[in-house]
């Protein structure tokens, strides 16, 4: 025979009383008073007696240690250390004259006749390099990118030019130093 689970009456759960949980909340924070209580006029002496107790055993553990110092000590004295880069050093000069790079005089270069270019900028990513082209651009300068590798990690050289004519290099030169942009001069 069929049977009618349409008006089948649902098992409800038993809300528990209001009564149920103040009793809980209450015996909670009557056992958390409590504690607090103990540990209000008892803590003093428990955390001393904690105290000597732990004192007791570091220090018969730090005797131990001393002991076990004091017998390696009389058994071979400790070794002052030697240290022989005092005498390396001083055999070892060398001379950096060579290395340090002479800086061309920039007056010289810009008197003289030819093509130059100026670097703006060198970047490990494009996009910085995009930013400073846009600015140049905004200046009235035609900028380009040059893609290069140095010291085996590629880079993005903005630069303009190049100028062949020392007025229009010079008239460059000072629009650069107006707006704060640091650059170089590189003779082609």
């Amino acid at each position: 025979m069929p049977r009618d689970y349409k008006n089948i009456k649902k098992d409800t759960p038993k809300k528990e009383s209001k009564f149920n949980a103040l009793l809980t909340f209450l015996s909670g924070l009557s056992l958390g008073l409590l504690v607090a209580v103990l540990v209000f006029f008892y803590g003093n002496e428990l955390a001393s007696y904690i105290e000597i107790e732990r004192r007791a055993s570091v220090k018969t553990s730090k005797q131990n240690e001393l002991a076990q110092v004091n017998q390696s000590e009389t058994d071979s004295p400790v070794p002052e250390p030697t240290f022989t880069f005092y005498n390396i050093l001083p055999n070892r000069e060398v001379d950096i004259s060579a290395w340090i790079a002479k800086t061309p005089e920039t007056n010289a270069t810009l008197d003289q006749e030819g093509n130059y270019i100026l670097q703006v900028g060198s970047f490990k990513k494009e996009r910085s390099a995009d930013r400073v082209k846009a600015k140049l651009a905004l200046l009235g300068f035609n900028a380009y990118i040059e893609p290069g590798v140095v010291n085996g990690e590629g880079t993005f050289r903005v630069r303009i030019g190049p100028y062949d004519n020392l007025k229009k290099l010079k008239s460059a030169r000072e629009r650069l130093l107006a707006n704060d942009l640091e650059f170089m001069q590189i003779p082609l």
